[in-house]
């Protein structure tokens, strides 16, 4: 059992810190215990947020306080249990990618970094599937934890004025699965997906999220421009390779 530490965010949040590491099992507790917390619906918590490590709640400081939110957690955190298979595979979404040339200028770079060919650095990244973690920051970019060695490149010293939206991107042992916006990086973009991630229109505005599993599939530049012609025209349906799921679980 890990033991969690509590920390106020303001006069409206706590704070809650599980493990300093990045892992599926750290993670898991933590979408446990944030089930754990909904299900009480506890008296002013308004909303929670979860990362690779941590879970916010956020609460209403005229109907609770700090002080009993915290022992209202601590009881749901020694009631807690996590579940024996991490992650079931409910949706493994497959994203089409196109490396290399324009579309992944950086896969030389990996490659001479890494001292293997741009073959092989596209044989191992397409050799897993990936549990998405989080989805964050600009159109809710979705990050996964690498499994191989070429993920721990550091970043660039000098980031990247533009990388362009779909964009696939590594470093410091994380990916994402593709940039939602056009974006400056210090990250390392191997190639490009011609899938969306952000759906403002949408509830839930974002394609690929938290507990989804992705898996890349290699297209050539043709694929590209008829799967991105249908993407914009809102016809394509990404491929969810656990068909015993609907794509509502």
């Amino acid at each position: 059992m890990f033991e969690l530490n509590y920390q106020l965010a303001g006069d409206r949040g706590i704070l809650i810190h599980f493990k300093d590491e990045v892992s599926e099992e750290v993670f898991q507790r933590v979408v446990s215990f944030e089930k754990g917390v909904l299900a009480a619906n506890l008296p002013g918590v308004s909303e929670t947020i979860r990362s690779y490590s941590t879970l916010f709640v956020a609460y209403d400081p005229l109907k609770t306080n700090h002080e009993a939110l915290i022992q209202q957690l601590q009881g749901i955190s020694q009631a807690a249990t996590v579940e024996t298979m991490l992650f079931p595979k409910k949706r493994i979404l497959e994203v089409p990618i196109l490396y290399g040339r324009d579309y992944g200028p950086d896969l030389p770079l990996l490659g001479q970094m890494l001292e293997m060919s741009q073959d092989e650095v596209i044989r191992r990244h397409l050799s897993h599937d990936y549990l998405i973690y989080i989805t964050a920051f600009l159109g809710g970019a979705a990050f996964f934890k690498g499994t191989d060695k070429m993920f721990d490149v550091p970043r660039k010293k000098t980031p990247a004025l533009l990388h362009p939206q779909g964009t696939v991107n590594l470093a410091n042992g994380l990916g994402t699965a593709f940039m939602p916006m056009d974006s400056p990086t210090g990250w390392y973009g191997i190639g490009r997906s011609p899938l969306r991630q952000w759906y403002p229109d949408r509830d839930p505005p974002v394609l690929i999220k938290s507990g989804d599993w992705i898996r890349y599939k290699r297209i050539d530049e043709e694929e590209f421009k008829e799967i991105r012609k249908a993407v914009d025209l809102g016809e394509y349906e990404v491929k969810n390779l656990a068909p015993e799921m609907t794509r509502a679980e």
